[in-house]
């Protein structure tokens, strides 16, 4: 059976708008440079997460990076009902579903909130895992789809992973999958996913199952 392994915010979440409203917030509220363009957030984004913080001018001196992500978690909690999904991955998701393949969540989302997300979003149906972290560090995602891939015997050959970020390709690569689409509409630009991976396409309507 083929398993598709996806990413969930960016890829599956069209949440990068609110992640980048609440952001300047945050910096605005510090009295740092902010306002910053969609376009910009995707070209400063990165993992991990505390490089991305480190890169807007954060040093972590006055307040930690755990008091910095609660507050970012409890607006963006605050706002999580203006998202809906990305454009397309609904058709997708069908689609894969009626091909009988395997749709399984890979994300750096804390466990309890992915599945409250994905049953609210009306997606629950369409997964036959949901894999998560166990805090809103944002973390790698990496050990939690090794220890799936082991608990499930998956054979990676039979998978395909689709992410929006660099850290989607990285993760695909440490389990050993190396089918996998990179598309830009979630949290990283174009251009900078591109340069690293040549199976990257503009939008989810691109992506081939």
């Amino acid at each position: 059976m083929k398993t598709i392994l996806w990413d969930y915010n960016g890829t599956i979440l069209d949440d990068a708008q609110l992640t980048l409203d609440v952001e300047n917030t945050l910096l605005k509220e510090r009295g740092m440079k902010g306002n910053y363009s969609m376009d910009a957030y995707r070209h400063l984004f990165c993992f991990p997460v505390l490089d991305y913080y480190r890169k807007l001018g954060y040093t972590f001196e006055t307040e930690s990076f755990e008091e910095v992500a609660e507050e970012f978690h409890r607006l963006y909690s605050a706002g999580f009902s203006k998202c809906g999904c990305v454009d397309g991955v609904r058709e997708k998701l069908a689609e894969s579903k009626k091909k009988g393949y395997r749709n399984v969540i890979i994300s750096a989302s804390r466990q309890d909130k992915l599945e409250e997300q994905i049953e609210s979003l009306g997606l629950r149906s369409y997964f036959a895992d949901l894999i998560g972290i166990d805090n809103l560090l944002a973390g790698s995602k990496v050990e939690q789809a090794k220890a799936w891939m082991a608990e499930t015997g998956t054979d990676p050959d039979t998978c395909h992973m689709i992410g929006d970020t660099l850290h989607d390709l990285e993760t695909s690569m440490a389990i050993g999958v190396h089918d996998c689409t990179l598309v830009a509409q979630g949290h990283q630009a174009y251009d900078v996913l591109k340069d690293r991976w040549p199976n990257t396409v503009h939008t989810m309507r691109e992506v081939v199952l």
